[in-house]
């Protein structure tokens, strides 16, 4: 059997499905939705996943598991990184979201009604 390319795989090729993962792992059908759903099995769980393997003869390890999960982490940083540079080209060619606003001099109102520039510490 090939090795699964994330935890959904683990889970629906290597195992056949979510019931039979549950049922074999002894984990609550409802976290297993949540681990699918996240694609990620908690180190918690491991142990669970490797004695079921082992039993069904599946050949999930450790080492596999482990590697699903380096895998995962480094997509993520990778979306966050891409993201990131997303957002400061974006305020880089635009001046951000408040630059009109940061160029304007605050302006306030005396107590007689007349409009005055005002300045740190300075009061009108």
């Amino acid at each position: 059997m090939s090795e699964p390319a994330s935890f959904r795989d683990l889970i629906d090729v290597t195992f056949q499905g979510r019931e039979r993962f549950a049922t074999e792992t002894g984990i609550d059908i409802k976290h297993v939705d949540v681990m699918k759903h996240r694609d990620s099995i908690a180190p918690d769980h491991w142990s669970a996943v490797v004695a079921a393997s082992e039993r069904l003869s599946l050949g999930v390890d450790m080492g596999m598991l482990a590697e699903l999960r380096a895998r995962r982490k480094a997509e993520r940083l990778a979306a966050r990184a891409a993201q990131a540079g997303e957002r400061r080209s974006g305020a880089a060619s635009d001046g951000g979201p408040f630059a009109s606003e940061r160029a304007k001099p605050l302006r306030c109102l005396s107590p007689h009604g007349s409009a005055g520039l005002a300045t740190e510490g300075q009061s009108r």
